[in-house]
């Protein structure tokens, strides 16, 4: 799958390059507690936001990891250190918002369709798989214009980008307040579905490509995601027995997933957990050579 995505022109070759270079900046940073990496790491933070959204929630999950790592610091060394992650971010997110804020009206610090499609994987008939919100509008240029279109007639009047994609996500938690066990039931779903082996398609689907590209076919045919899980596992387990335990792998990893689960599944957008997944697996593989 990743020799698939590099061959297309598409997001998910960045994902897979800026995660890796997430995972090595906050690895070095780790390893020698040098405080201009998180400004670097949030720097590479804010490019990953641009082409996968759900990166976002790694600023969570770092924001809350620092004041742990940091234990026995000074408060003003923790303070730091979340603020030059937060500054290596706003290099690079101000700038979007800015100029988003110039053609659209919206200081938006990435896309303006999170609204819409997060209400694609939380409403009634949601199925945890990408669904037009028209029918037969299945490809990806009708996506930001029915959004607009439909939140503007229920509205009666225009809208800006950043209140379209806030009618959404009101629908979406209306939905979800009155209906909390099916709501739960579809999260569920979702989360199976992000750890499943299959790789569903977008707009352009591995299993074709495969068809035309002998390489494909043969690695395709043994080299998956259910192969990397089924690796991965053991390490994971294998990981958790070692001082220091590298929780914010683990952390990285479900906090990701969970990510991609509240919406709704690509295999493109599953695909950041790759570069984590192969480093448990590659701790599975050296225990067996050991």
């Amino acid at each position: 799958p990743a020799i698939y995505f590099d061959g297309l022109v598409q997001k998910a070759s960045l994902d897979n390059l800026l995660m890796c270079a997430l995972l090595a900046v906050l690895g070095a940073y780790v390893a020698g507690r040098r405080a201009g990496l998180l400004a670097v790491a949030g720097a590479v933070l804010g490019l990953f936001a641009l082409t996968r959204e759900n990166a976002l929630v790694f600023v969570v999950i770092l924001a809350a990891w620092l004041p742990f790592h940091l234990a026995g610091s000074s408060l003003k060394a923790k303070a730091t250190a979340i603020g030059l992650l937060a500054a290596g971010m706003a290099l690079v997110l101000v700038p979007v918002g800015l100029r988003n804020q110039a053609v659209g009206g919206d200081f938006l610090i990435t896309t303006s369709q999170a609204g819409s499609n997060f209400f694609i994987g939380n409403h009634q008939g949601a199925t945890g798989r990408y669904l037009p919100l028209r029918p037969n509008h299945e490809t990806y240029e009708f996506e930001r214009l029915d959004a607009k279109e439909l939140a503007e007639q229920a509205a009666g009047h225009a809208l800006t980008p950043g209140e379209v994609s806030s009618y959404w996500w009101r629908r979406s938690f209306a939905w979800i307040g009155a209906h909390p066990v099916d709501s739960l039931g579809l999260v569920g779903k979702k989360v199976l579905i992000t750890w499943n082996r299959a790789e569903l398609p977008d707009s352009e689907s591995l299993e074709i490509y495969a068809d035309h590209s002998p390489a494909l076919k043969a690695l395709s045919a043994v080299f998956g995601f259910g192969l990397l899980v089924a690796l991965a596992a053991p390490g994971m387990a294998l990981s958790w027995r070692l001082s220091p335990r590298p929780v914010l792998l683990y952390l990285m990893l479900f906090g990701f997933s969970f990510a991609v689960a509240a919406f709704y599944v690509f295999a493109r957008y599953r695909f950041p957990m790759v570069p984590i997944l192969a480093l448990f697996a590659g701790t599975t593989i050296a225990a067996v050579l050991d």
